[in-house]
This record gives structure tokens, C-alpha cells and sequence, in this order.
């Protein structure tokens, strides 16, 4: 299990689940139960995740969290990480009806364990705000997001990646809300932050730039969002090649942007190039 670690340290999830795979089936061999066995299910689960497998994921940390619950009562802190690894599973399929469930459940779980200030709350304080506005929610996913950057603020101070990401959250839920310029305002301070603390060729970075190049848009700011757009898709050609699907999502995206300028050839150009890389990604 240790080298599965190291092998999706490293991105290389194929290798960690054929050596997780492995593991679990000597670990059934021998009857293996408790912690050591779920690790590796958690393990697996999780490389599932990053190789596109979300229903094996869901699967797996159903199956630990039922047995951590039977094990530690439902009321139990020993049971935060599964349950919190499975309702990021079901928001990744979609289902995010049921994600909040289990994060309303970590919630009161979190506060009771930690209180209402601690980093661990603010955690998933804010995982329950993106599911929340994910779910069209967007005044509560606002409120906890709120909450949540409070917390971090005063826990890592204002220029943690840590607050970068839940002031993404506030800025969806503004842009949802109408308020695209205070949209704009947040990811911009979230781009500063994650420019700071990752250097400028950081897929975070791409991403909160793709973000802002919206908000900008949906102001009739179209020349900045194209600048914003050709500045992500350039670093994430130079992150993970010029066939990734990331860069297929960001084609299109900057493809609007030159059609917007009634620029249709580029346009087209970029959309032809964004269908060649997912048809060789996922098939016709």
C-alpha cells in the first residue's frame, strides 16, 4: 500500500490501483479485517476517482463506511473521513442531493468533535456550500461559505490556498446570485492568492482564470475574458499536452470567446481541434 501511495503521489493511478487491487486480494486470502483493510479500500476508491471510475469509487466507500459505522457507532469522529470521501463521490456522479446528506451529518459531527471555529469545520462548512450551490441553494451555500471563510481567515491567515478555494465557492454562488462584479472581485483576490502560493503555470490557477474570464464575459467585458481564456489554455497545453481533454474543455470555451468577436473561422478552428482531442479521449 505504501507504493500504491507513491504511485498516485505521482499521478500514476493505474499503477496504484493494480497495486491496491493486489494488496486486497492477498489481504482476503488471509482474512484480513479493520483498518489496514479499509485503507486499502480507500485507497482504491480513490484511485478509481481519478481514473474516471466514480461508481466503483461510490461503491467502495459505501462498503467502509458501513463497516466503520457498525464497528464505531454513527455518531463516531473515526467515521469523518470515509463519509466525507463518499459524499465527494456522489457530488462527482451528480448526486448531490444525497452528498449533502452525508455532509449535513459530518457537519454536526465536525462541530461536536472540533467546535464551531476549527479548521476541520471549515473544511466542511465549505463542501456543504458547493454542494449547496450546486444544488441551486446559492443564499445558504453563501451563508456557510461565508462561515467557512471566516474560519480559515483567522486559522491561515488571508493568503492561504485554503481561503483561495472557498472564496471560488462565494464567487459561483454571486455569479448564480447575479453579482458578477462581486464575482469578479472574489476570483480575482483567489487568483492573486493561488499566483502567490503556486507560481503562475499552476492548473489552479488555469481554472480560476477560466472562472474569471466568465465573470468578466458576463459583464460585456469579452476582450479581457479572451485574454483570461488564452492565458489558461496556455498553461494547461503546457501542464499536460496539447491532446489533454482539460485542454479540449478550454478550446471551447476560448472558441466562444473568438466567435463573440465574430471572429467564426478561429472559432471553428478551435472547436474542430476541442472535437478531434475528446474524440481520441473518450471515442465517437
Amino acid at each position: 500500500c505504501d507504493l500504491a501511495g507513491v504511485c498516485a503521489d505521482a499521478s500514476d493511478y493505474e499503477r496504484a490501483r493494480e497495486l491496491l487491487q493486489l494488496a486486497r486480494s492477498i489481504q482476503e486470502e488471509v482474512g484480513a479485517a479493520g483498518a489496514e483493510v479499509e485503507r486499502t479500500l480507500m485507497g482504491l476508491a480513490n484511485a478509481h476517482a481519478a481514473l474516471g471510475d466514480g461508481a466503483e469509487a461510490k461503491a467502495l466507500l459505501q462498503r467502509v463506511l458501513a463497516e466503520q459505522e457498525q464497528q464505531h457507532g454513527r455518531d463516531s469522529a473515526l467515521i469523518l473521513p470515509s463519509l466525507e470521501e463518499l459524499a465527494a463521490a456522489l457530488a462527482r456522479l451528480g448526486k448531490y442531493h444525497q452528498a449533502r446528506s452525508l455532509l449535513d451529518r459530518a457537519l454536526r459531527l465536525k462541530e461536536a468533535a472540533y467546535g464551531a471555529s476549527h479548521a476541520e469545520t471549515a473544511r466542511t462548512l465549505h463542501s456543504l456550500a458547493t454542494v449547496l450551490v450546486a444544488t441551486g441553494d446559492y443564499w445558504r451555500g453563501k451563508e456557510l461559505a461565508d462561515r467557512a471563510l471566516r474560519i480559515k481567515e483567522q486559522v491561515y491567515g488571508a493568503s492561504h490556498p485554503e481561503v483561495a478555494s472557498t472564496l471560488g465557492t462565494l464567487a459561483n454562488a454571486a455569479g448564480h446570485l447575479g453579482d458578477h462584479a462581486k464575482k469578479e472581485e472574489l476570483l480575482s483576490a483567489a487568483l492573486c492568492i493561488r499566483e502567490h502560493a503556486f507560481g503562475g503555470g499552476h492548473r489552479d490557477v488555469a481554472v480560476t482564470l477560466a472562472n474569471l474570464a466568465n465573470a468578466l464575459g458576463a459583464q460585456g467585458r469579452q476582450q479581457q475574458k479572451k485574454h483570461m481564456l488564452q492565458r489558461a489554455l496556455g498553461i494547461l497545453e503546457h501542464l499536460f499536452g496539447p491532446d489533454d481533454a482539460e485542454v479540449a474543455a478550454a478550446l471551447s470555451n476560448l472558441a466562444d470567446a473568438h466567435a463573440a468577436f465574430g471572429e467564426a473561422q478561429a472559432a471553428r478552428d478551435m472547436l474542430a481541434r476541442a472535437l478531434r482531442i475528446q474524440e481520441r479521449a473518450y471515442g465517437q
